[in-house]
């Protein structure tokens, strides 16, 4: 009687002969069966609040509240440098006749 069980998966073992890439293809379904699963438990176990759309800028994130009332003081600017002054290089005159 014992021995029964393990004939029978022996002859499911000769009928059901897999290949690599179908072994492969069964755990992957079964990992995704499996993490569907735990993931449907979490959300259930852990809801999340529902947030407000705005209907004229639904593409637009909700800001959140600061935790502080008082708020943060802004960081002053520094000053902007002052370029270096440029040599000035002496342009030839229009009005001069170059021909030679």
């Amino acid at each position: 009687m014992n021995d029964d069980w393990r004939v029978v998966l022996a002859e499911w073992r000769h009928k059901l002969v897999l290949t690599a890439e179908e072994k492969r293809v069964i755990v992957f379904l079964l990992a995704a069966l499996f993490l569907g699963a735990a993931s449907k438990a979490y959300r259930a176990k852990h809801p999340q609040l529902a947030q407000h759309i705005d209907p004229k800028h639904p593409w637009r994130k909700p800001v959140a509240a600061v935790a502080s009332a008082t708020p943060k003081p802004k960081r002053a600017r520094k000053p902007r440098a002052q370029p270096a002054s440029r040599p000035q290089i002496p342009r030839p005159a229009e009005n001069e006749n170059t021909d030679r």
